[in-house]
């Protein structure tokens, strides 16, 4: 029981470590235009094993059933003098633009950045938000509105692409919430009506959605829940100890040296 508890108690401490541990995303020195030009043989790999990746910066990863040297998914500012950061998508969800769990839990201090924006007539129009910001520095546009990220500039998601059977290149397209004037302008392939990038199926967006609301109300839950589960064990244990004392001292008294 005691070793099943300790394997119990040093797993949780070895995925708390894990989540702060990951990087949700990376500082590069691409530019968007360096993306939108970049290109590479399309290299078959062994995901375990890296060797075949000989065009620098690419790696092994899964991509269209099978595993080939990607270079991976990227947000950039239309701003030739400003770097883009490298996504790690098992961390942060590009076409819905949330973490995936359990990163969500993590506070804004921990991952360090809000990644998507709006524009600044959406948020005074209350059409658009972003996870709250006191910054400039939250966010990855640079600016901090009305407590949302708002940009001035088109933010791009760039992302691995086949060309050819040969070659490989990265498609760069604008991220939700930029100014589009037609479905080919956004990555999710989606220009609404309002003129802007969406979300490619927004079912499916509203019930991650929800789905996330409740998770939410059960961690609080469960967080309360445990909480007065520990003082309640700590009231009794604190109860047992002065009765054990209280019944030390009667012991004491009745038997007088």
């Amino acid at each position: 029981m005691e070793n099943k508890l300790m394997y119990l108690v040093l797993s949780l401490i070895y995925y708390v470590h894990l989540i702060k541990c990951t990087e949700i995303f990376k500082p590069t020195n691409y530019t968007l235009n360096n993306l939108s030009t970049f290109k590479h043989k399309k290299i078959l790999c062994n995901i375990n094993s890296e060797s075949e990746c000989t065009t620098k910066g690419t790696y092994c990863d899964p991509f269209e059933d099978d595993a080939f040297c990607v270079l991976g998914t990227y947000l950039c500012l239309e701003d030739e003098n400003e770097k883009c950061i490298s996504i790690d998508e098992s961390t942060y969800n590009v076409n819905y633009e949330m973490l995936i769990s359990p990163y969500d839990e993590l506070p804004l201090g921990e991952r360090k950045l809000i990644l998507n924006a709006c524009e600044k007539i959406n948020v005074d129009s209350k059409k658009c938000q972003t996870e709250v910001c006191q910054k400039n520095e939250d966010c990855f546009s640079g600016l901090c509105y009305s407590n949302s990220c708002i940009t001035n500039k088109p933010i791009y998601v760039c992302s691995d692409m086949t060309i050819n059977k040969n070659e490989m290149g990265m498609k760069c397209k604008k991220q939700n919430e930029m100014k589009c004037t037609s479905n080919s302008d956004c990555f999710s392939d989606t220009c609404e009506k309002s003129g802007y990038c969406g979300i490619r199926d927004k079912s499916d967006y509203e019930d991650i959605k929800e789905k996330k609301k409740i998770n939410e109300n059960f961690n609080k839950g469960m967080s309360r829940f445990f909480t007065t589960t520990v003082i309640i064990i700590l009231i009794i244990i604190l109860i047992i100890i002065l009765l054990i004392i209280c019944c030390i001292k009667k012991i004491c008294c009745s038997n007088p040296k």
